[in-house]
């Protein structure tokens, strides 16, 4: 089980990739933010006309955090533009009743502003790596916080600060595979398997029989999502 996301103009790709592999994967449309900086407004209209397919579960989002542009305006215009991109795809969540799945790294402020001024949006905060501050707003806005293997790395204290404090009704663990395999498999390619690593730690975090842990988490994957695991 699982979901294949993909920028708004390989949509026809992923959507054959999900049908060809595997008949419980499932896709999750959007727009990455080294996309947004050259913002195809038109692939996104089209996708907001069509909407969902039977296959598609979520929209995934990609918050402003831009790297590698010059200062000045034309930082200025990129970062509108993600904003832009950003607020599109959380309309599109609303219109059609889909989660989000945000990703957001040194973006707080904007991420939370935006999420704020889309009241009634759901989703999740995936591969989470900020401060227990932003997840609590988001908790608070109703929205599930996911944690990658990063938890396992010796230098992610904050990350693990988190995932001690979400509530089991708001967890959820992935992968993001093929990046960040957890301790014992970090430096080695991503895989879904490894995710038992991820789930290990966590419990051992939290202090609860990893059986619990996966049972809630995969209860939470079905209400956000609404499939089967």
């Amino acid at each position: 089980e699982g979901a294949v996301g993909q920028h708004v103009p390989g949509r026809g790709a992923a959507e054959r990739l999900v049908h060809d592999v595997d008949t419980d994967a499932a896709l999750a449309d959007g727009s990455h933010r080294a996309q947004a900086v050259r913002l195809d407004l038109v692939a996104l209209a089209g996708l907001a006309a069509a909407g969902p397919t039977a296959r598609d579960i979520a929209f995934v989002v990609e918050a402003e955090e831009i790297v590698g542009l010059p200062a000045g305006r034309g930082l200025r215009a990129a970062q509108a533009r993600q904003r832009e991109a950003f607020a599109l795809q959380l309309d599109l969540g609303i219109r059609h009743d889909m989660p989000v799945v945000v990703h957001t790294r040194q973006a707080e402020k904007d991420t939370l502003d935006l999420l704020q001024a889309h009241r009634g949006v759901k989703g999740v905060l995936h591969c989470f790596t900020e401060s227990w501050s932003m997840a609590k707003e988001a908790l608070d806005q109703g929205f599930y916080v996911s944690i990658s293997g990063i938890v396992t790395f010796k230098n992610a204290a904050n990350v693990r600060d988190v995932a001690a404090k979400v509530p089991a009704d708001r967890l959820l663990i992935e992968t993001d595979s093929p990046w960040l395999a957890p301790v014992p498999k970090r430096g080695k390619t991503n895989e879904p398997a490894y995710v038992a690593h991820t789930a290990e730690f966590l419990a051992e975090l939290r202090q609860t029989p990893v059986e619990t842990l996966r049972q809630e988490t995969a209860d939470n994957f079905i209400r956000l999502f609404g499939c089967g695991v």
